[in-house]
């Protein structure tokens, strides 16, 4: 399920810049359509075995992001454990994306999402939003420029596994994870705070005129050491994302 999750937020990703970034109406009609999916796999199957464990397109980036939380409160919506879904991605220590019982969809998922997500995003960036049909007509390009980073970031990951030990691999997918989380952050702070005047669709408040013109460059170092420390170089304690509740009686 986690490589389904994979492939649909890849397909989604771009269609941000066709309609979701500027239509409302195409946005709440994703959002339904998803709950929607939500909704009837939790009646057809066990609790959150899987639209939760692997079918959320958000799943797969929750995980490649979350290994290694700094505290594990309670789990709010598990009341007792009835293993729907093993490893649970919420309650197993230290979870990663590739942590799959299938070693051939660990390996795609590997490469697809920690090997090509850095310039994935970093091509996703490089895209303007587009009005009315303008963006289905230039679906090669919405489509393309991400495809064509992420080709050249999974290759930089499979020349980079090729050399680090295989002891240093856990290492090497935290440090890719961390370029591709520092890389949104670098092109987003700027437009959230009015410092990006080519796209002011993705702004939530204009700072520009209240601070330095520097700030934006100071904010992007800022983030970008902090997430290289607390994902790469930080001592991660064996935590899970919540505490496992007690295990349901047969």
């Amino acid at each position: 399920m986690n490589l389904i999750g994979v492939i649909v937020l890849f397909l989604i990703i771009p269609l941000r810049h066709v309609v979701f970034n500027r239509s409302g109406h195409w946005t709440a009609i994703i959002i339904i359509a998803l709950a929607l999916l939500a909704f009837i796999t939790g009646l057809i199957y066990e609790r959150k075995s899987v639209w939760c464990s692997g079918l959320c397109p958000v799943h797969p980036v929750e995980q490649l992001y979350g290994s290694g939380p700094a505290f594990s409160p309670p789990n709010t919506q598990c009341k007792e454990c009835v293993k729907c879904s093993i490893p649970c991605p919420e309650s197993t220590k230290n979870t990663t994306v590739l942590a799959s019982k299938h070693r051939w969809s660990q390996t795609v998922i590997e490469y697809i999402l920690v090997g090509a997500f850095p310039g994935y995003v970093w091509g996703w960036f490089h895209l303007p939003d587009y009005t009315g049909a303008s963006g289905w007509n230039n679906l090669q390009y919405v489509y393309g420029i991400p495809l064509l980073s992420a080709t050249i970031s999974v290759c930089l990951y499979i020349i980079l596994k090729q050399i680090v030990s295989r002891n240093r691999r856990k290492f090497l997918v935290n440090l890719f994870a961390a370029a591709a989380v520092s890389c949104y952050y670098w092109f987003r702070l700027p437009q959230l705070m009015g410092f990006d005047s080519g796209n002011t669709n993705g702004e939530l408040i204009n700072l520009s005129s209240s601070l330095p013109a520097w700030s934006p460059i100071v904010m992007n170092i800022f983030t970008t050491t902090f997430f290289i420390w607390w994902m790469t170089i930080r001592k991660k304690a064996k935590k899970s994302w919540t505490i496992r509740p007690a295990y349901a009686q047969p």
